[in-house]
């Protein structure tokens, strides 16, 4: 007996720190792979930032009070702002993730099946996939604990009386819907279930249902106004934080325990494993044998057990690992560092983008990240370009808050402020008071010695109590020197600026940067992105015929880009004293050669391609210039 009840105590601790384990590795995955800076980065690009926005004062508080859901709201938009920071983020991510891993374990406990780790990993696991695609269901999962939690404390603690648990559980209903919203249905649906198949009470299980439901619009759409949708499906699509391709991963997620619960008493209850299931013979005789034949037994079952569980946890990994967007992560990371000015780090994530398509929302910021890291002439085509597409319009496909924002910053860097100030207010549109957007649009008036103007953004912002000190420090500043002629950022913007608006020229992009090169003729910026749009649109006359101003510009050597385009006008005049005299590298002058026998030997198109791209051409200028695209050998 004392042997059986040592290995039923060593199989539980066992089983404490497996699940220690699983967690751990579950919070070093969200912290590593998924990053919860980037969540915290696309609320307001992938889904609408009002939502998830926080404020202090008694105003903001008092509006969630007066509506059903509005306390979850309340606590969703206060704990938000914290995935900006990574491990914070990836300790709430966790402590989420093993509250539904818990709360399955509830249910299954309810139905005496303890030990379903199937039943018990999914929820866990639909958390993860809602996260790794970048969204923010902070609040639909609040609200799905509440429900679950007051089931566990009904449904173990609840009145046993008909009558009375009856009146428990309306009376509880009414309580999550104050504070959950219409999330809270999943309470009656659980009850009901629990009624049904586990207690055998259908009278009082479909009296708790249809009682929830009723309630649930008499509360909604009576009492608090509510629109029939809102007062029942408030929770469904659309989701507040989730995009709308996410919002199945709800659905199953709210599905989810009321099936655990039905299936977990269809499969019926677990044999129990304890010491007394265990029990030998009072013989003597027999004792001994019988004890180790059980033990023996025991260890079998448990060892078919471990051996399930882990290829159960295998799946999982794999399902995880699969589950990450690493384009919109890419796309993410690679925005989050350039809204910081971090630009190393920023092509550092550009690095992890496949190369298979041009995407004009990563192409924009991979530009700038490249210029301010002095690699644009030399790097431009190691990543995608693609021929007829423009940096600087937003087509409708593509018009959303994550273009206008990037645009605005493309502008407003190269000086052209009214622009920029455009695109920004669109940003500030779509999405509403972002803090980036409120950032970027006090720096534009400040540029534009409009400091009046920028507090207005600026105490905008100090409404945020996780951007207050930074608007308040800035606020300061602006009070000693409206001007901020201190601050370098501003005076270097102000030094490139247009002073008349640029709007007679459209979005003739040569025109816009001539201008500027006009207005300042240091302003190196204008002139990089003036070649990169010469080299884009195979105007390699024009790279020529730049070449002697290098020198302008702080240039030792001539970039790589610049050398390749001067061996295709000297290949398309016949004229080569001109690449002689600016000395192009020996194995520029042979990529041209290269590729011509390359197009002779393949009488395909594709096949040609292909072999540039295994001979190491594919992210040179010259294979643009044929095919159309870049960034192929990456």
């Amino acid at each position: 007996m004392k042997i059986v009840r040592s290995f039923v105590s060593n199989k539980v601790s066992l089983r404490t720190a497996s699940t220690g384990l699983f967690f751990l590795l579950f919070y070093v995955y969200v912290w590593w792979i998924v990053d919860p800076r980037l969540v915290h980065h696309a609320v307001g690009i992938r889904s609408p930032y009002y939502g998830l926005s926080f404020t202090t004062g008694w105003p903001f508080l008092q509006a969630h009070l007066l509506r059903p859901g509005g306390l979850v709201e309340y606590a969703s938009r206060f704990l938000a702002p914290f995935f900006g920071w990574r491990w914070l983020g990836s300790l709430i991510v966790t402590g989420l993730a093993w509250a539904t891993w818990a709360s399955a374990g509830v249910l299954t406990r309810e139905a005496k099946r303890p030990r379903s780790l199937v039943l018990r990993l999914g929820p866990p696991l639909i958390v993860l996939m809602i996260y790794a695609n970048y969204s923010q269901p902070l609040r639909t999962i609040l609200a799905l604990l509440l429900a679950l939690t007051c089931f566990g404390l009904h449904a173990s603690r609840g009145p046993q009386q008909t009558r009375r648990r009856l009146i428990s559980a309306l009376v509880t209903f009414v309580a999550i819907y104050y504070v959950a919203g219409s999330a809270s249905l999943l309470f009656p649906v659980l009850v009901a279930t629990h009624e049904l198949v586990i207690r055998k009470q259908p009278r009082l299980g479909m009296a708790t249902l249809f009682g929830g439901l009723l309630g649930g619009g008499l509360l909604g759409v009576v009492v608090f106004g509510l629109p029939v949708r809102d007062a029942y499906g408030g929770f469904m699509a659309p989701v507040t934080g989730v995009v709308a391709s996410d919002w199945v991963y709800v659905l199953v997620l709210f599905v989810w325990f009321p099936a655990v619960l039905a299936v977990a008493a269809w499969l019926g209850p677990e044999r129990a494993n304890s010491p007394k299931d265990t029990s030998v013979p009072v013989a003597r005789r027999k004792r001994s044998s019988r004890r180790s034949k059980n033990v023996r037994g025991f260890r079998i079952r448990e060892s078919s057990r471990q051996i399930g569980a882990a290829v159960v946890l295998l799946a999982v990994a794999v399902t995880a690992w699969q589950t990450v967007d690493r384009r919109e992560k890419a796309l993410l990371e690679t925005d989050y560092y350039c809204q910081r000015r971090m630009w190393s780090e920023a092509l550092r994530a550009a690095e992890k983008m496949p190369s298979d398509e041009y995407y004009a929302r990563f192409n924009r910021n991979v530009m700038l990240a490249l210029y301010h890291t002095g690699r644009l002439g030399d790097e431009m085509f190691c990543f995608p370009q693609s021929a007829g597409h423009d940096l600087y319009v937003i087509p409708p496909t593509e018009d959303d808050v994550l273009s206008h924002l990037q645009v605005a910053r493309l502008f407003l860097d190269l000086g052209e402020i009214n622009r920029a100030e455009h695109h920004a207010c669109e940003a500030l549109t779509g999405t509403g008071e972002l803090p980036g957007i409120l950032w970027q649009l006090a720096v534009i008036n400040i540029v534009k010695d409009r400091p009046e103007t920028a507090k207005v953004f600026l105490k905008a912002l100090a409404r945020n109590p996780f951007q207050r000190r930074r608007a308040l420090e800035r606020l300061q500043e602006l009070d000693e020197d409206p001007r901020l002629e201190a601050d370098s950022l501003v005076s270097g913007l102000r030094r490139v600026k247009l002073e008349r608006d640029s709007v007679s020229f459209g979005m003739n992009v040569e025109m816009i940067l001539l201008r500027l090169l006009e207005r300042n003729r240091e302003n190196k910026m204008a002139f990089d992105f003036l070649m990169a749009h010469y080299l884009r649109s195979g105007r390699s006359d024009q790279v020529m015929g730049n070449l002697p101003h290098l020198k302008d510009f702080g240039y030792e050597e001539i970039p790589r880009h610049f050398q390749e385009a001067a061996v295709v006008y000297a290949n398309e005049t016949e004229n080569w004293t001109l690449a002689e005299d600016y000395d192009i590298a020996p194995e520029f002058l042979g990529e041209g050669v290269m590729l011509d026998q390359i197009l002779t030997s393949r009488a395909d198109r594709d096949g040609a391609m292909k072999a540039a791209v295994e001979a190491g051409l594919g992210n040179s200028y010259v294979f643009f210039l044929l095919f159309g695209r870049s960034g192929l050998s990456r």
